[in-house]
């Protein structure tokens, strides 16, 4: 038996899962019955080390699985798993088990952004976000991540008149679920002409690519003679291009056009074929939060909501999710808020940029988020009681609450939370006991507590957890000894406990890092 008053040298070697089989730059691709096309490869890096990537599409729908990487890497999505806009999102990091095995949630979460180009990288440096005990380096290698966002599947172009020279014009048109993707331009094209005098339309978008609501979009052509050759002085001129429900592009006349002669131009612009419900919460949120001066291109009806910022959504227009943090939120979220049943990620806490939110309530129906996996309401100063019913989010996978006022017991029923991997409850009120029940919880790896009202014992069922590697403990009022079988907690890494605790534990495996105080000595370890 061995008293653990001292901290002991954590030995944990993780070792990269590699993703996809092959050397460098190599690839793999196919096509499985149901449908989903997988592309898998190895990138060598200039440095000359590898990264693995595995990507799968299904749909429009596409999942990314690989290492993280810097953006000088040159990293490029090949054609067909490219997203359909510019994706910028929070995701949070795995690491491979030292064996080899399930790789589990660590505490270094990514901002990542994708290029419709195929470009990939950090948006951000890596953050950690647990707790300064726990962090691991910045940009860790043996960090994996998956990311989620949808393509095109459907093409549609051709040419039109435009008086000067015939079929000058040309339009393409790429298709994504509800989202299309323009490209318009013109050599030599007489906007006036066709705006005032004679204004017909150009042409007609084919069914299935025409917008939902009437689009006006600015375009700027640069004055060029009648056979598109460039004029002396290059005069540029902002005119407007419409698209219809019905799918007639028109020049819109306007006192800007008075004297053009020949404008060409190009220009790129996105609409979509069908109105998402989420739109509406999306407004409902606008309004509660009196946001108009932060998020300027919400509540634009002409605007695609994947376009919003903060806003991610499924090719079907849903919205799946919402990085909106330190951006300014306050008051309460909406009620409609629960109506945004597609929404799996929610990180609407402390923001990159060391600002925080004031959301001081949620809607008392939350749980109705069936699909909800990550919520980070980290910093907000929300005063209520733990809700119960969250034990209805099955498949949350990480729940951040570090530094709200979130108080009163901890709910036994969240034990039904059989896909929690990581629940932060630092600089919280949670009172009461720890929760015998909660020893039941599968796949539960990171629990992180503080919280000076908490009290009574250890229960002894938490060495049942099969997959907890980090359990911060301190600072709480929780007494008593040891349990004698929480040396058999199989994967556990870290141990932190920090109270008046009494006894000792059997040894552990020489890759537990344990830093306690009040266990056998009144001493304060220093922090790992």
């Amino acid at each position: 038996m061995k008293t653990i008053t001292a901290a002991r040298v954590l030995v944990a070697v993780c070792i990269c899962t590699v993703l996809a089989l092959g050397r460098a730059n190599s690839v793999a691709a196919q096509v499985d019955g149901s449908g989903t096309h997988t592309h898998s490869g190895v990138f060598v890096r200039p440095n000359g080390e590898e990264s693995a990537f595995v990507l799968n599409r299904t749909g429009a729908q596409v999942v990314a699985t690989l290492q993280p990487f810097a953006l000088e890497d040159g990293f490029v999505l090949p054609e067909g798993y490219r997203p359909m806009s510019w994706v910028h999102r929070r995701v949070e990091g795995y690491r491979a088990d030292s064996d080899g095995g399930k790789s589990w949630l660590s505490n270094i979460g990514y901002t990542m952004e994708v290029h419709s180009d195929g470009r990939f990288g950090y948006s951000s440096r890596a953050l950690a976000y647990s707790s300064p005990s726990l962090q691991m380096p910045y940009g860790a290698e043996v960090e994996q991540i998956t990311m989620e966002w949808f393509t095109a599947t459907e093409t549609a172009e051709g040419e039109f008149d435009n008086l000067a020279e015939h079929h000058q014009g040309r339009y393409r048109l790429t298709k994504g679920g509800v989202y299309v993707s323009a490209r318009l331009s013109s050599s030599p094209s007489p906007v006036q002409h066709y705006a005032r005098v004679h204004p017909v339309p150009l042409f007609t978008v084919p069914e299935g690519f025409r917008p939902a609501v009437t689009v006006t979009r600015a375009v700027v052509g640069t004055a060029v003679h009648a056979d598109g050759s460039d004029t002396e002085a290059r005069t540029e001129r902002v005119f407007r291009v419409r698209i219809s429900p019905a799918g007639d592009v028109t020049y819109v006349d306007a006192p800007a056009l008075d004297g053009v002669g020949y404008l060409g131009y190009a220009f790129e612009t996105t609409w979509e074929t069908r109105i998402s419900p989420d739109r509406r919460v999306l407004e409902d949120m606008l309004d509660t939060a009196d946001l108009d001066n932060v998020l300027i291109d919400w509540g634009r009806p002409d605007v695609p909501l994947e376009d919003w910022r903060g806003v991610g959504t499924n090719a079907d227009g849903r919205v799946t999710h919402l990085n909106l943090s330190g951006i300014g939120l306050r008051g309460r979220l909406p009620t409609s808020f629960s109506d945004l049943s597609e929404l799996r990620e929610a990180h609407l806490g402390w923001g990159e940029t060391d600002s925080a939110n004031q959301l001081t309530a949620l809607p008392g129906d939350l749980d109705r988020l069936a699909n909800l996996q990550v919520l980070d309401l980290n910093a907000n100063p929300i005063d209520a009681p733990l809700p119960p019913a969250w034990s209805r989010l099955y498949n949350l996978k990480s729940l951040n609450l570090q530094g709200t006022k979130y108080h009163g017991p901890l709910p036994s029923a969240w034990a039904a939370l059989v896909n929690l991997e990581s629940l932060n409850l630092i600089r919280t009120g949670v009172a009461g006991v720890l929760p015998p029940e909660w020893g039941g919880m599968p796949s539960l790896q990171r629990l992180l507590i503080t919280s000076a009202s908490l009290g009574g014992s250890l229960p002894e069922s938490w060495h049942a957890m099969p997959r907890l590697k980090i359990l911060d403990i301190r600072d709480s009022g929780i007494k008593g000894p040891l349990p004698a079988g929480w040396s058999r907690i199989p994967n556990l890494e870290i141990l932190i406990l920090r109270n008046q605790l009494s006894g000792s534990l059997p040894s552990q495996e020489p890759t537990v890092r344990i830093v306690a105080a009040g266990v056998g000595s009144h001493a304060e370890p220093s922090l790992p």
